[in-house]
């Protein structure tokens, strides 16, 4: 008898804990059932916010409900990740913004967030190219002969950033470290203001984006030495990149799409197949070509898998270069 009422009382308690299933289970299906709000960590209008656009666009048919862009910008779009990382995990709370603020900020300064507060749902870009320029008239053709200089003039180059902590920043100081060598940097708020000073005469070289500045390059005003990243730049097809010249660095910085941590795994499959079918829609296809962006797709899985290993690869490099890091 006495083992019959625990069955009994058994059986209540899966039928009750059925029921507090059920609701989750149904919403999950049922998802999205209202729009679902994007939060961007860079201002309207820039490149950032037009990537992220675009592909939320190409995605809404998808989901037969409309996105909305909310921008949050500041601190190279670390304020967004605070933001999001605190949002309720239902699904409706999405972050849109560079790779940068989870591997390359929290390695240089105090966030109120971590990568564990994130679920990826997928990388779908790359950013435009970076690279070290120097002005046309300058007497260096090849990164070679600037390091040269350098060798021979300790301390007496400048070059301009777009940050402390910036891919490009780290980019400069990669090679400085390997060469044995010491120029000093100094941070503009873009790199077009970045580019500004090279052709104002204000310093020697500039390390920063290259599509912000194509017409300074296609007019012959600055000259590309060096590619940043892993792959050539149509910009600048004769520039070499730093890991065909020897260097171990390349300019990670992707673009992804992630949630709230406890975002149900149901909600965030759903997701990444819709955005995943966004990238072959026409007009996004254009847009990242009108942004020089190159369309890169990760899964959210193989999102997670690299954030993780490159978080613990980057600070490592950050670390190596002594970049000073805020207290």
């Amino acid at each position: 008898m006495k083992e019959q009422r625990l069955n009994i009382r058994k059986t209540f308690f899966m039928f009750g804990l059925l029921f507090l299933l059920i609701p989750a289970i149904s919403s999950a299906q049922q998802y999205p059932t209202k729009p679902i709000t994007i939060t961007v960590g860079y201002a309207p209008a820039g490149g950032m916010d037009l990537c992220v656009r675009a592909i939320a666009t190409a995605t809404e048919k998808y989901l037969g409900q409309p996105f909305i862009i909310v921008n949050t910008a500041g601190g190279g779009g670390s304020v967004a990740y605070s933001v999001v990382a605190k949002q309720r995990p239902d699904g409706y709370s999405l972050m849109g913004n560079s790779t940068s603020g989870a591997l390359y900020t929290p390695h240089l300064r105090k966030v109120p967030y971590t990568l564990e507060d994130f679920v990826p749902i997928l990388i779908f870009a790359k950013t435009p190219h970076k690279g070290i320029m120097v002005r046309s008239d300058s007497p260096w053709k090849i990164l070679k002969e600037l390091v040269a200089y350098a060798k021979s003039n300790p301390g007496k180059l400048t070059y301009a950033h777009v940050g402390m902590g910036s891919v490009m920043h780290i980019g400069a100081e990669a090679v400085a470290m390997k060469e044995g060598i010491k120029w000093t940097g100094i941070p503009f708020k873009n790199s077009v203001e970045a580019l500004m000073a090279l052709l104002g005469n204000h310093v020697d070289m500039v390390s920063a984006g290259i599509h912000e500045n194509q017409d300074h390059v296609k007019a012959g005003k600055a000259r590309v030495l060096v590619i940043l990243d892993d792959e050539q730049c149509h910009l600048a097809p004769e520039a070499p990149t730093l890991m065909e010249l020897g260097y171990n660095f390349n300019a990670e910085l992707f673009v992804w799409i992630a949630a709230p941590k406890g975002t149900p795994p149901e909600i965030v499959k759903k997701l990444e197949e819709a955005f995943h079918k966004g990238l072959s829609d026409p007009q996004f296809i254009q847009a990242m070509k009108n942004l020089d962006n190159e369309i890169f797709y990760r899964n959210s899985e193989d999102t997670r898998k690299y954030l993780e290993k490159a978080y613990v690869r980057l600070g490592q490099l950050i670390q190596d270069l002594k970049i000073p890091t805020e207290k």
